[in-house]
């Protein structure tokens, strides 16, 4: 699946929003009907957040747009609502008490997020997301 994206910042939830409407203004123009959303957390990125829609790649062959190619496999999942204070404490449970006694490791792909309403009509904090977490065998 590729993806069309936008980046913001973590630190704001309303830019976070922005990012999607933004990104939802775009698609729209490009027809490109957004039916889903997903968003990366990059921690490790100066706190980058990530919009992402995903489009076919035909219908998206132009290379105008920024994508990014999310790879199949195995990911462990769990569900927040909340802030992003609540994200990073769920986060955080599942780093250090799920993964250490599941017999897994985190895998080199991308994790990323999806939505249960529409991120760009509805503030990011009541959403509820499901996080995508990539896993491997640990051993």
């Amino acid at each position: 699946m590729r993806l069309l994206h936008g980046a913001t910042s973590t630190d704001d939830p309303g830019k976070i929003q922005g990012a999607f409407t933004a990104l939802f203004t775009i698609a729209r123009s490009h027809d490109f009907p957004p039916t889903e959303t997903a968003g990366i957390l990059g921690p490790h990125q100066r706190n980058t957040y990530k919009a992402f829609l995903p489009v076919n790649t035909a219908a998206a062959g132009t290379d105008k747009f920024p994508r990014i190619e999310i790879k199949g496999g195995q990911y462990a999942t769990f569900n927040v609502r909340g802030d992003l204070r609540q994200t990073n404490k769920t986060a955080h449970y599942f780093y250090h008490r799920w993964l250490p006694e599941s017999g897994f490791k985190i895998a080199g792909v991308t994790g990323f997020e999806t939505f249960s309403g529409n991120p760009a009509s509805t503030p990011y904090y009541q959403l509820e997301r499901k996080i995508h977490i990539p896993i491997e065998p640990a051993l």
